[in-house]
């Protein structure tokens, strides 16, 4: 494939993940809300669709270290960067500004899983306390003294 096709291929899987990622923000704004109201069918039909554009997703990075590797290039970030420099500027441009926004997705979504993760903590940490005061007998036990 000569590198026109690479780069265009490259484009167009970035514009793919960009789409992949503003879902994956609002399923991730979905799922908070989800917990919150602890609706256990909608985090799992939450779950489903975020592991299925997780799947996508990954197959999309794949492909980029592929075409990184076709121009002799690091499956990283120095990599990318060079990649996108050696383009000539029309498409140099569209690129800079896919990754750009690329990477002002991931960052966004990376927060709302950190979000949730710590809404999940706090939940697990209620109903364990919950769960260790009902396995205390002395509760509601008399008090002796």
């Amino acid at each position: 494939m000569n590198a026109e096709r690479l780069q265009a291929a490259l484009e167009h899987d970035l514009g793919q993940d960009c789409v992949a990622y503003t879902s994956l923000l609002r399923f991730g704004e979905a799922l908070h809300a989800c917990l919150l109201e602890r609706d256990s069918p909608r985090v799992e039909a939450t779950n489903r669709a975020i592991t299925g554009l997780l799947e996508q997703v990954a197959g999309r990075a794949q492909r980029r270290n592929r075409i990184l590797g076709a121009f002799s290039l690091s499956a990283s970030e120095r990599g990318m960067q060079k990649l996108i420099a050696s383009c000539e500027m029309p498409m140099r441009k569209r690129l800079e500004a896919s990754w750009s926004e690329l990477g002002r997705l991931v960052r966004a979504c990376q927060q709302q899983n950190e979000r949730n993760g710590k809404l999940l903590a706090m939940q697990q940490d209620i109903l364990n306390h919950l769960l260790d005061q009902g396995s205390q007998s002395t509760i509601y036990a008399p008090q002796y003294y």
